[in-house]
């Protein structure tokens, strides 16, 4: 199987029970919630002008690893 976000093989334990495509967790949750820059309040939702793009030096795996983290410890200061 191929996540639909971030085109990266899914593996049978990697699939998140939640969605009916092929799709890792932590992609899931990105397509859900945003990026870290719309998670952080940084992006054209908030500022004027932003963007919400990923980082560039990142996969998309990767930023939506970093949006879990980012929305975890931005709960965790709540």
């Amino acid at each position: 199987m191929i996540c639909l976000w971030c085109g990266e093989p899914v593996a049978e334990s990697e699939q998140h029970s939640d969605f009916k495509q092929p799709m890792h967790g932590e992609c899931g949750f990105r397509t859900i919630m945003g990026s870290v820059a719309h998670i952080e309040h940084r992006c054209m939702c908030y500022v004027p002008g932003a963007g919400e793009h990923d980082p560039p030096h990142m996969t998309k795996r990767q930023a939506a690893r970093a949006a879990v983290l980012a929305w975890t410890f931005w709960m965790q200061r709540q």
